[in-house]
């Protein structure tokens, strides 16, 4: 993954943020670095943006906004959770542990989508637990990897 450094006030602005408070401003300003340094870093490569955090804090608010604002993709990492009777199995409650989820089919899809190929993804279901349909997933410019495990190196 490539990541661009923004300069200090809007990591602070980014940072201290609550999760309800996600200004356009913010949004857009956060657009444009990302077309800056897809321009720089990896023109005739999608763009990837890794959001990391704890559970309910806004990753997916975050994600589909910049999505809707960048014509993007949003991989949601949740949708490569093992189900709950996997996960019980392995002795995993939550999705937190790497073993819970599948890290490696994650890695292999963020590699096809950076080669411009499409990939058939699994799709999770909170309320029952379970796989839900596959899904097929086209590249774009930029590719937004949202998650608990985004930052995970086996991920990038």
């Amino acid at each position: 993954m490539i990541a661009t450094a923004v300069d200090q006030t809007k990591c602070s602005a980014v940072s201290n943020a609550s999760p309800t408070v996600l200004t356009p401003e913010l949004v857009y300003s956060f657009v444009e670095e990302a077309y800056k340094a897809s321009d720089r870093f990896c023109s005739d490569k999608p763009f990837i943006v890794g959001i990391s955090g704890a559970g309910a804090v806004g990753k997916s608010t975050l994600a589909t906004n910049l999505a809707r604002e960048t014509g993007g993709t949003v991989i949601d990492l949740d949708d490569y959770l093992l189900t709950r009777d996997e996960r019980r199995i392995i002795g995993c409650k939550t999705g937190y542990n790497p073993a819970a989820n599948k890290i490696d089919l994650a890695g292999n899809h963020l590699r096809l989508l950076r080669e411009r190929k499409s990939v058939v993804r699994p799709t999770y279901d909170h309320t029952t637990g379970q796989n839900g349909p596959e899904v097929t997933t086209e590249p774009s410019k930029i590719i937004i990897v949202e998650g608990v495990t985004a930052l995970f190196d086996a991920i990038a």
